[in-house]
């Protein structure tokens, strides 16, 4: 069974082979993210608030200029209150175990998984195979990924 189809899913078919307990991998599991990622999928991206429109004036009255202006800014701090919220939420998850920083070479590998026309995700393979043929004991750390990424011939 493929992991793709959810991860619930994926636990249960590899404890329903009988070699672990049923809900040992989720107590096991904790999910690699970064707060920027977090924060998007809650919907405080980056950049959520900006408005690019705002910067030229284009004909608008003192009057709606004033309005438009008092309204981003309200938007805006709205939105790092959000974000604020976020990031205790997302330090108390880390606190709790159920969240983690990733580390270097997941985020390589996130990286790598792109459009192959994409020159970042073309130099993001290119690092991984120097990696793990420069460090064999990185690749019995990660092997799913050190045989997906590893120079073909070496």
């Amino acid at each position: 069974m493929s992991c793709d189809s959810g991860r619930a899913q994926c636990f249960a078919a590899i404890e329903g082979t009988g070699n672990l307990p049923a809900g040992a991998l989720e107590a096991m599991y904790q999910q690699a993210i970064d707060f920027e990622t977090f924060a998007a999928q809650h919907g405080a991206a980056a950049w959520g608030f900006s408005e690019p429109a705002l910067h030229r004036r284009a004909g608008a009255s003192d009057g709606v200029w004033k309005r438009l202006v008092k309204q981003r800014l309200e938007n805006a701090r709205q939105w790092q209150e959000k974000r604020d919220k976020l990031l205790t939420i997302y330090e108390e998850r880390k606190k709790e175990g159920k969240l983690r920083e990733p580390t270097e070479i997941e985020k390589l590998v996130r990286r790598a998984e792109g459009h192959d026309d994409n020159e970042s995700v073309l130099a993001a393979r290119r690092v991984l195979a120097k990696r793990f043929a420069r460090n064999p004991k990185l690749a019995e750390k990660y092997p799913a990924i050190a045989a997906r990424y590893a120079k073909k011939g070496s």
